[in-house]
């Protein structure tokens, strides 16, 4: 488990900078991880699948609660859409009713798939649009705005529609919840672009207020039409925020990856904004050293989050794209894994001032692209990076297999940490005393043959590389037999380069002083060099002690590199 720093140690930089952004491309196999993680799994659990469970720890809806200070919150149901059409002002051409009718059902369409059918426009009505009913010409030649505006939503009382039928709370103000307003005029071809704002109005019971989606559409039909009306109706439906750059927000902008960002696209939302809408199944796993795997998010609704016990004031989320999944994500540019990073807490802000800043509400798409098989990226805390790195193992039928491996392998390799390590059915405790470097060493209990392993973790975090290891071992002072203390072998895995529990050497403890440490050496072939000085993210040790039955506890430390 990392522990938040409450030092201003390690700014987060910039995008380029390497210690946030180092990705290592790798050839990992498609074959998942069997990694060990928190010592608070119980029993019988899966140790590859980290989940935050337990009452203490964080949970799913820890995170779906509105952000501090956004009026976003859990949408679902059916929605009434009213479209009121501006007669025509210019010379262009003025989108038919058809063209109308075909792009707000694609909007239909939009709503559902992002919602995993959570939300729905089931009631669309229309006023002035095709020679439908009334009369939409503006009093003027083009009067401005919010002049228009006003006239248009005068001349659908003018109608007969009654606004007063959906204000439901009865406060003389229309909000998208009750009723979404699109008004809709003609543009030049291909600038097609909108924005959402309140309007006045008179009614023949007196004034009133509501929120409009304002649509400029030009003749025929097109994805950026469908894009913007389904963009400008989530403001005003689901008080979406804008994820577009204003200043230093570009540098983590969405682009295609957000409906609230490159609209035009028509793409789908961004998972941030569907968690705190209740669209998603978020599974939330505490930020070690595991794998797990992620289907595809567009027709699942699946996303992981990523977090430290400290609480869910910053996290990450973890979503997998899939271009040839739904219908509304079929132009991404690429599919893959992306990294966002949600900074709800504005104290850490305020510390810790992230280089492009945290406007709307620290919502930062870390990965400019998504990661690909073989791709790693470093997961970085506002104050630095956390220790640990992602990586994309394989993609099977849209189904992400990622590792969370350690960055720094030395409280691994110093046996520091008792999640690092694991055995079926041997006894693996810390113990402060004996040790020879660190804070702590292994204890290892049980008898006879007895196997450990370590979690997965990247290459590129070894240092020293050389064609041989030593490893400190205490042999006990009372040994069941002391004409045989026994042997350890050492092996690796590294399934990305087809190496399997691959056997490295022995060393014999028979011989060794009793009652205190000694070093033993392991000598690595070329092969297991070669792999070690490559780019892997699934690289692990195996460590198995043979010694005769009713043998007491032996205890391991400081594995490491020698000459």
């Amino acid at each position: 488990m990392t522990t938040r720093k409450t030092v201003k140690a390690n700014q987060a930089r910039g995008r380029n900078d390497s210690t946030l952004k180092g990705r290592a491309i790798s050839a990992i196999a498609a074959l998942p991880l069997v990694v060990a993680c928190s010592a608070s799994i119980g029993a019988g659990d899966d140790p590859s699948e980290a989940v935050v469970s337990s009452k203490a720890a964080l949970s799913a809806s820890d995170f779906m609660n509105p952000i501090p200070g956004a009026p976003m919150s859990a949408i679902s149901g059916n929605r009434d859409l009213l479209v009121v059409c501006m007669d025509k002002l210019t010379a262009d051409p003025m989108p038919t009713l058809s063209d109308i009718q075909t792009v707000v059902g694609k909007v239909q369409a939009l709503f559902l798939e992002n919602s995993g059918n959570r939300l729905s426009i089931s009631n669309v009505m229309y006023r002035g649009c095709g020679g439908n009913t009334g009369t939409y010409k503006a009093s003027t030649v083009d009067p401005p705005v919010p002049q228009q505006w006003t006239e248009a939503l005068n001349q659908a009382v003018g109608s007969g529609f009654d606004f007063h039928a959906y204000d439901h709370n009865g406060d003389g103000n229309i909000t998208g919840d009750e009723l979404g307003i699109a008004v809709i005029r003609q543009t030049p071809a291909n600038w097609d672009y909108g924005t959402e704002r309140n309007a006045s109005f008179q009614t023949p019971t007196g004034g009133m207020t509501a929120n409009i989606a304002d649509i400029y559409f030009s003749a025929g039909v097109k994805t950026v039409q469908w894009g913007l009306l389904g963009h400008e109706l989530m403001h005003d439906i689901a008080n979406a925020a804008d994820l577009y750059g204003y200043g230093n927000l570009t540098m983590w902008r969405p682009g295609w990856y957000s409906l609230m960002d490159a609209h035009w696209n028509a793409n789908h939302l961004d998972p941030i904004h569907k968690l705190k809408f209740g669209w998603t199944t978020p599974t939330v796993r505490t930020l070690q050293s595991q794998t797990f795997t992620l289907a595809q998010v567009e027709t699942t609704g699946v996303i992981t989050i990523l977090a430290d016990s400290h609480g869910s004031g910053e996290y990450f989320v973890i979503e997998n794209r899939s271009k040839s999944a739904g219908t509304f994500d079929n132009n991404l540019p690429a599919e893959g894994v992306l990294v966002w990073r949600v900074i709800e807490d504005t104290n850490l802000a305020a510390i810790y001032s992230p280089t492009g800043g945290i406007e709307r509400w620290g919502w930062q798409l870390l990965t400019s692209s998504p990661l690909s098989v073989g791709q790693t990226f470093d997961l970085p805390w506002l104050e630095g990076a956390t220790g640990y790195q992602l990586g994309v193992i394989s993609q099977n039928n849209g189904t992400a297999n990622i590792a969370i491996v350690q960055g720094n392998t030395s409280s691994l390799m110093g046996f520091e940490n008792g999640t690092q390590w694991t055995s079926q059915g041997v006894p693996l405790s810390i113990v402060s005393d004996p040790k020879t470097q660190g804070s702590f060493a292994l204890q290892v209990g049980s008898s006879g043959y007895r196997r450990l392993d370590s979690v997965a973790f990247s290459t590129t975090t070894l240092q020293g590389i050389t064609s041989k290891m030593a490893l400190d071992v205490y042999v006990p002072s009372n040994p069941s037999n002391k004409y045989y203390l026994g042997a350890v072998q050492l092996y690796v895995n590294c399934p990305s380069a087809n190496m399997y529990n691959a056997y490295v050497s022995q060393a014999e403890l028979t011989g060794l002083s009793l009652g205190k440490f000694s070093s033993i050496t392991f000598n690595l072939s070329s092969d297991v060099v070669k792999v070690m000085k490559e780019s892997h993210t699934d690289f692990s040790f195996g460590i198995a002690l043979n010694a005769s039955p009713a043998s007491p506890n032996y205890v391991f430390d400081n594995l490491r590199f020698v000459q």
